[in-house]
């Protein structure tokens, strides 16, 4: 008798890849993803899972994905922020090959505390259900 696909995944809290990068990576954490062209905005993910097989090979990451403004179907509105992104319901695997690097997402009001912004930083405060197409909320105050 087969043994079912899930009985023979393992799943871990946080993972360290191979090699010379080491990178560590946890649930929670936010990565970027390799864009599939060169000049695409870079697809940026929260890791909802980290699975593996037994011995944990072809590791893959579960990731719920952050959407750009240009990405949606409202498009980029005056108010949006050049660094904001959409926390979406999307869930995608990913193998854990296609992490770039981590990044951190924060609130906007988080965002606004920051002295200073680096190329890792990131805000958020929407949420965006891609099947529907709709932000929640669908307004804030500019």
């Amino acid at each position: 008798m087969a043994t079912p696909q899930s009985s023979r995944r393992k799943f871990v809290d946080s993972y360290i890849t191979p090699g010379s990068a080491k990178l560590k990576t946890q649930i929670g954490d936010n990565v970027i993803l390799r864009p599939k062209h060169n000049g695409d905005l870079p697809l940026i993910v929260k890791i909802d899972g980290i699975y593996g097989t037994q011995q944990m090979k072809n590791v893959k990451i579960r990731a719920r994905w952050y959407y750009w403004s240009e990405d949606t179907s409202q498009g980029r509105r005056f108010f949006h922020g050049l660094r904001e992104l959409f926390l979406s319901d999307h869930s995608e695997d990913h193998y854990m090959e296609c992490i770039d690097g981590k990044c951190k997402v924060r609130t906007f009001d988080e965002y606004q505390e920051l002295n200073l912004v680096m190329d890792d930083d990131f805000f958020w405060r929407f949420q965006y259900l891609h099947a529907e197409g709709k932000l929640i909320p669908e307004s804030v105050e500019v």
